[in-house]
């Protein structure tokens, strides 16, 4: 086909983390004893859609 370019190669990966990364880790003992949950929190910034079903669901 024109413009279209077969390499053989994959684009994406399906893989387990947990299996790669070692149990005894250090991100791991971190991850077990500081709560992260804040993160995504402040990194999500809501969408227009949600803020107004937040808002009606507040209302």
């Amino acid at each position: 086909m024109v413009g279209y370019k077969l390499t053989g190669r994959k684009m994406f990966y399906v893989f387990n983390l947990d299996e790669r990364v070692p149990q005894d880790h250090i991100l791991k003992r971190i991850s077990k004893v500081v709560d992260s949950s804040f993160i995504l929190a402040t990194l999500c910034v809501p969408t227009t859609a949600t803020r107004e079903r937040l808002r009606s669901t507040l209302s």
